[in-house]
């Protein structure tokens, strides 16, 4: 039982000791029957008479069956006998002093039988336990429960994870693996019941398996004896209720926002009060989702192909992002459950480690306590008061290993959380002094601090050789991340490989997050960005299951950059959702939060929602600390959205260009070319390639080549060179920067060389056919450039002609309502009021 249960049960034993009524609330599968046979446990060894009367619904219309079934005085049928009968034996079975009756599922009870309950509340004062349901709509009772005076509420919420750790624990009589508890806890949404259901039924058939002393799951634990339990949900439902609850699981989560209806926000008030969807803040966004997330499998498994084909296009129609398959995994991955998981991780592992370092009070334990304390909100002063603690200096000779691990850790607090560099480094300098074992690990994160935070390319002439094998194994490796670290900033790619594979064959874990952050921009440069999404993703998805912020806040920002350079806007901003939204925001790893907060902006800005993209724009700018040296790092990509959403490509791309030669000559030479690049994108004029052209031309090898082969062509004025290039990217295994490339030499033909347009449009439609659409385009910054989905663009177009709504409905297939929703969202989009501003603005649509 959780310490909440544990609380409860003991406020309820004094409350029935001192003859209350206590009312105990909860869903099905909560654990009310359970948490009173706790009751009916404690005052049975207290020598109480105990009754324990449950309702049964299909005995409602049966006058005192409920009673009857107790077997209390005579054994006649329920028919058979009067109230007073049945009274005058309850009152003589309750005569005792110490009496009990507990009333299990009061929903249910008939009224006769609550009617004699009630009397002998009033005569004896007996007390009393009702577990019920929360009241919600359409739900019955047998009758009033003011006649009974002053009644105490309990309401049992879901259970946190320690609590359904517990419950499993006990019911398969052994420890869980963490990432099936996980999984087991976030379909039940904290319902202990629902728990222990799912947990029975993987048991049963075959997918939850004891291995190696725990129980772990093996594939999907959704099994079909659960339909019974989410049928037993459901029926209460209306078919327009149906649609609308499995049309937000599809979706995963969806913003109140988009139900422009008065009545389809009714209908989820209808779901909120069944129980059936919570509500959350996503930002300033109201979300919803359905509960318990056990329904979001229950839908995904009916076989009912033309019911789920007809909700995905209703689905497409309600929310203003398009749909996509991965878009709506990744937003049920972030609803509140799985936030509420993660943040119960963090408190259960910052107790744990509270409690670890005041039994042991050694350095290593000390480490583990500045860990978590790191990842929760408010321990300023509880990592100060740690590193105070003299038990630290007493132990610090005893294990120089553990003591140089403490400073690295206490130096990356003060650096990267507390904005305090210089005291870091201070630290480092004195430490590397003081143990020449381990002094080359702290010199080594001293360059890393100097270069990312002072904005200095440090000399590294005072780090050993790495390879250097007389050097202990974790000094080795964090040399190889300070290397690592410089060489892909300097744009030497190849280097940074080198370091990062020799970090590989040291250490299994990878050099943690830090280094796997540092590769993650080295397989960009060297594989382009869907081999950068890849590896994103598969971190992102062990984070989740790891329930581990840090993890999910590094991977999600290297997915959400892959989506950027991709222009996958609505996936990315699906992505950098969940990972923002992890509770307070956190320093670590450095530059993650920042990175996260700049792609939204720009994601936003490109899904027309301006206003987010400038509330993201402000967050971004008050994360404290400077930019970073690796791409999106810098507030400066967002920046130059905010310019291009002006529709002044010159002016935008002037800032890309003059902060990109800023950061060359920092030495942030990776960061630098993708700004030029970007700039050539906003404005692709000879002037401007020529601006930036003695750094693109160097660029060689993977995916860098292909940047500078797309950035070069962009600024050609031939349509026949442009699609020339195009051509050679397909021939390289690029043939999603081709057919970006071609889209521009079409515009450039259509300006200059109408003869070329029909070959070019040819060459287009052959090869976009054998494209994945999310690869298609490479454009990552736009002027005024919008993403509107097939349906809006159509809806757009007959609009901007002058048709009337009804007039489009007709033209399309359409209800009137459905093109109302549509012109809503574009107008939205597209800022503008007015239908007769649709003209100006639809050449700019993408």
């Amino acid at each position: 039982m959780s310490e909440r249960r544990s609380r409860q049960l003991s406020w309820a034993q004094r409350a029935l000791e001192d003859r209350a009524v206590v009312v105990i609330a909860g869903d099905r599968g909560s654990g009310r029957s359970h948490f009173c046979q706790h009751l009916r446990d404690h005052f049975d060894a207290q020598g109480w008479q105990v009754l324990t009367v449950h309702g049964i619904s299909a005995f409602r219309a049966a006058p005192l069956t409920a009673l009857t079934l107790t077997n209390i005085g005579s054994e006649r049928e329920a028919a058979g006998r009067s109230i007073a009968a049945v009274s005058s034996e309850l009152l003589s079975y309750l005569s005792a002093q110490h009496s009990l009756v507990i009333v299990d599922d009061w929903d249910d009870l008939d009224e006769a039988s609550w009617g004699v309950i009630c009397e002998l509340r009033r005569r004896l004062e007996v007390p009393l336990v009702l577990t019920r349901r929360p009241s919600r709509r359409g739900q019955s009772a047998p009758g009033s429960m003011s006649v009974l005076g002053d009644v105490f509420h309990l309401q049992l919420a879901p259970m946190d994870l320690r609590g359904i750790e517990g419950a499993l624990s006990a019911r398969l009589g052994g420890k869980i693996e963490g990432g099936t508890l996980s999984r087991i806890f976030a379909s039940s949404g904290g319902n202990v019941g629902l728990a222990i259901a799912i947990c029975d039924a993987a048991v049963r058939d075959g997918t939850l398996v004891h291995h190696q002393a725990a129980w772990v799951a093996r594939g999907d634990l959704w099994s079909e004896s659960l339909r019974e339990y989410v049928d037993a949900l459901l029926e209460p439902l209306a078919p327009d209720e149906l649609d609308l609850l499995e049309t937000i699981a599809l979706l995963g989560a969806v913003d109140l926002s988009e139900f422009a209806e008065e009545a389809d926000l009714r209908t989820v008030e209808e779901l909120e009060q069944l129980g059936l969807v919570e509500g959350y803040a996503s930002g300033e966004r109201a979300m919803v989702t359905v509960y318990p997330p056990l329904l979001a499998d229950y839908f995904q498994h009916q076989a009912l192909p033309i019911r789920g084909e007809r909700l995905r296009r209703w689905a497409a129609e309600v929310s203003a992002t398009p749909l996509e398959p991965a878009a709506a995994s990744e937003a049920r991955g972030s609803h509140s459950l799985l936030i509420r998981l993660i943040e119960a991780r963090q408190r259960q592992r910052l107790v744990e480690a509270r409690e670890r370092w005041e039994r042991e009070g050694d350095t290593a334990s000390a480490v583990a306590f500045l860990d978590a304390l790191a990842d929760c909100p408010g321990t300023d002063e509880a990592v100060r008061e740690l590193a105070r603690d003299p038990r630290l200096e007493r132990r610090e000779r005893l294990d120089s290993a553990a003591h140089a691990e403490w400073q690295l850790r206490f130096a990356e607090w003060l650096a990267y959380g507390q904005g305090l560099p210089e005291e870091a480094m201070q630290r480092l300098e004195a430490g590397a002094a003081a143990d020449p074992e381990h002094g080359p690990a702290l010199l080594a994160l001293h360059a890393e601090i100097e270069c990312e935070l002072l904005g200095t390319i440090p000399d590294i002439s005072r780090l050993p050789d790495p390879d250097d094998e007389a050097l202990v194994p974790t000094t080795r490796v964090a040399v190889h991340r300070a290397h690592a670290l410089l060489a892909t900033v300097g744009l030497r790619i190849e280097d940074a490989h080198g370091h990062l594979e020799a970090i590989r064959a040291l250490d299994p874990e990878g050099g943690g997050l830090r280094a796997r952050i540092i590769e993650g921009h080295v397989i960009l440069a060297r594989e382009g960005p869907l081999a950068l999404h890849r590896y994103g993703m598969a971190g992102l998805l062990a984070g989740e299951e790891r329930l581990d912020p840090r993890a999910i806040r590094a991977y999600g920002a290297l997915c959400a950059f892959a989506d950027f350079m991709l222009a996958r806007h609505s996936r990315g901003s699906a992505i950098v959702e969940f990972a923002t939204h992890l509770g307070e925001p956190s320093w670590y790893p450095p530059f993650a939060q920042l990175s996260l907060l700049v792609l939204d902006s720009v994601s936003a800005s490109r899904q027309g929602a301006r206003q987010v993209s400038a509330n993201r724009r402000q967050d971004a700018a008050e994360v404290p600390g400077p930019d970073g040296p690796l791409p999106t790092q810098s507030r400066l990509l967002a920046e130059v959205q905010a310019v291009a959403d002006t529709a002044d490509p010159v002016a935008a791309a002037e800032l890309a260009t003059s902060g990109g030669l800023d950061m060359w000559r920092r030495g942030w030479r990776y960061s630098a070319i993708l700004a030029m690049a970007g700039a050539i994108e906003l404005d692709p004029s000879p002037a401007r390639y020529e601006s930036v052209r003695e750094y693109l031309e160097p660029l060689e090898g993977g995916f860098l080549t292909t940047l500078r082969i797309y950035a070069t062509a962009m600024a050609l004025q031939s349509a026949e060179e442009v699609a020339a290039e195009a051509e050679r990217l397909v021939r390289e295994g690029q043939p999603g920067a081709g057919l970006a490339l071609l889209a521009r030499a079409l515009q450039v033909a259509r300006a200059s060389n109408p003869q070329a347009v029909e070959g070019i449009e040819a060459r287009i439609a052959e090869l976009a056919p054998f494209i994945a659409g999310d690869t298609s385009e490479m454009r990552r910054l736009a002027v005024g450039r919008i993403q509107l989905s097939e349906r809006e663009q159509e809806v757009a177009m007959l609009a901007a002609r002058g048709l009337s709504n009804a007039e489009i409905a007709a033209e399309l297939v359409l209800s009137r309502r459905t093109v109302e929703n549509h012109m809503r969202r574009i107008m939205a989009r597209l800022g503008i009021n007015r239908r007769t501003q649709l003209k100006e603005r639809l050449p700019r649509l993408s």
